[in-house]
Parts: C-alpha cells; structure tokens; sequence
C-alpha cells in the first residue's frame, strides 16, 4: 500500500488508504497497521487529502477547506494503540486534532496557487461505507460539524498518538444527504477529485518543495512521559 519516490533528491512515501485499486471501504481500513508502518519507515509528516460532504449550502462541490476540529462518529473501529495486555495509561490531549503548522502550510500553498480555501472547518467521520441518512446531516450540522468523511478522524488520533505531525487539504466532493438535490453516489465523489486531481498535485509539490519538517509539538506529545513512546515502539517492531 506504500510506494517510494524522491523529489528534489529527497525521498518520500505515498500511501494509499483505499489501496492501489481503491478496494478498502473506510469502515475496513486497517489503520493502526498504516500508522505503524509510516512510524517505521522514519516518517514525521503526513500530508493527507480527503473527499468530503458538504453540510452546508454556502460550501459548494470544489471547495478547499483545511480542517481544524473533528466529530468522531465511528464505531466500531479500533481508536487507540494504547489498549490490550500491557498498555500503558496514555491521555492524550487532542486540543487541535491537526498540526497547525501544516495546516497553516496547506492554506498559505493553496492562496499562491489562487484559491481560496476555507480556512477552518469541522470534520464529522462516520463509520460508512454508507452515506449518511438527512437527519444525522442535521445532527451534525447543528453539532458545529461543517463536512463529513469516513476517515480523517481516525487517522487523526493514530498519528497523534504515533508522534507524526499530520493535517488534511480536504475538497468537497458533493452535498450530504438532504441538501442534495439528488440521490448521493460515488460516481459524482470520483468525478470532482479527478477536477481537483491536477490543483492538488501542484499544492503538495509546493510543500514538499521547500519542505522544513523541522522538530514540531506534535512530534512530542508524549513528552517527559516514556512509557507510551516505548509502547509504540515495541507495537512497530
């Protein structure tokens, strides 16, 4: 699920949630297992893209947004590695779900590259593969939730956890359920992020091309703590 490649002679992995052929519904992603194995090739930045809902009328199909609060839904996935035999007691504080350094790196890229995103947003993750019904809609919305996904959330809290500074460039792909004027399909998810394929792909060669991943909070959560650094650790050998 991870291939390798270099830019500007630096090298670096992509990862493929979904797998290549995009097999794995959100609810069957093993994303403990993408965490760990991140953490081991030596990662400290993820740069993540999602497609998402839109739960309000004024965030129209194509729209930037760079998320900064979250509403986990999901349940039956595993949420945390510090569970099982032997796990240390690990709190964790999740003020800011997603690095703000690299949240503030995907807006300033996206402006030089002439859009405008949103610049904060609420992301609501349901467990999926279905959509969600017109009354969870309005329940999240009248949460704060302002998009919805199947997978931000979850990725969130591992990457935190694992020490690996992580933030999302999401686009919307359609309007939820009750607020489109037609039956939700993938088709439609498909055909905006192949519109948006080309911008996004120009944005992360702009981060990556004067890339400084230096030493972030994020990358310290557990500090002075060393029992959960240690956890992780022995969860990734």
């Amino acid at each position: 699920l991870i291939d390798q490649f270099f830019f500007n002679g630096e090298k670096h992995y992509l990862l493929y949630r979904h797998g290549r052929d995009h097999h794995l519904l959100p609810h069957a992603i093993n994303y403990r297992a993408n965490v760990i194995a991140i953490k081991k090739l030596g990662v400290k930045v993820v740069l993540a893209t999602a497609a998402v809902g839109s739960l309000r009328k004024d965030l129209a199909p194509g729209t930037f947004l760079i998320p900064d609060q979250l509403i986990d839904w999901t349940r039956q996935r595993p949420l945390t590695f510090f569970d099982g035999a032997g796990a240390p007691v690990a709190h964790l504080d999740f003020s800011q779900p997603f690095c703000p350094r690299l949240r503030e790196r995907f807006l300033s890229r996206l402006f030089r590259l002439g859009f405008s995103p949103e610049p904060s947003a609420c992301y609501a993750c349901t467990e999926g593969p279905r959509y969600e019904t017109g009354a969870e809609v309005k329940a999240l919305a009248a949460l704060g939730a302002d998009i919805v996904g199947m997978t931000v959330a979850t990725e969130a809290v591992l990457f935190r956890e694992a020490e690996v500074c992580y933030a999302v460039v999401a686009v919307v792909a359609n309007y939820a359920a009750g607020i489109s004027p037609h039956p939700l399909t993938h088709h439609e998810v498909e055909t905006m992020m192949q519109e948006r394929a080309k911008a996004m792909a120009d944005l992360l060669a702009l981060i990556l091309a004067d890339a400084d991943w230096s030493d972030c909070s994020c990358q310290k959560v557990w500090d002075p703590s060393p029992e959960p650094r240690h956890w992780l650790f022995r969860l990734s050998q």
